[in-house]
């Protein structure tokens, strides 16, 4: 990795280990100094590496418990329009879908000026809670 600035090296070698499974989500990063002897560099070029990788959602700080590996997270492409089951599975995660709730009900005013419906009519309610690798990611009404 020649050429390539020591902090950057550092910010790639930790999401190789994250992306690899090395280091995984919720686990604690080595202390400062341990990673200053590993990589050979200053405690100002490993902040600055940790630092763009919480920038970027990969680690997060906890005030005097150190640094950790954040869960990953399911990214939606705005640019493309894609079902929730795609957009989780292209993330690596396995999908699911729970109804939590179903009911006719009368609908409100919202609902109604939405459906162009009269106020009181009865309108279908489903409540679904989404999860990716079983964590709850979404309730949609």
């Amino acid at each position: 990795m020649e050429g390539v600035a020591l902090c950057a090296q550092i910010r790639e070698v930790l999401c190789r280990q994250i992306s690899d499974g090395t280091l995984r989500p919720g686990e604690k990063l080595p202390a400062e100094d341990v990673l200053t002897g590993q990589f050979a560099v200053s405690r100002m070029t490993v902040r600055q590496g940790i630092s763009d990788l919480v920038d970027e959602g990969l680690l997060y700080r906890r005030r005097g418990s150190g640094t950790f590996v954040s869960q990953r997270r399911v990214e939606r492409d705005h640019n493309r329009l894609t079902t929730f089951f795609d957009s989780v599975e292209a993330g690596g995660f396995s999908a699911e879908i729970a109804v939590r709730k179903q009911e006719v009900m009368p609908a409100n005013h919202m609902v109604a000026k939405a459906l162009d419906l009269k106020e009181g009519e009865p309108v279908i309610y489903i409540q679904t809670l989404r999860f990716a690798d079983g964590l709850p990611v979404a309730l949609h009404d």
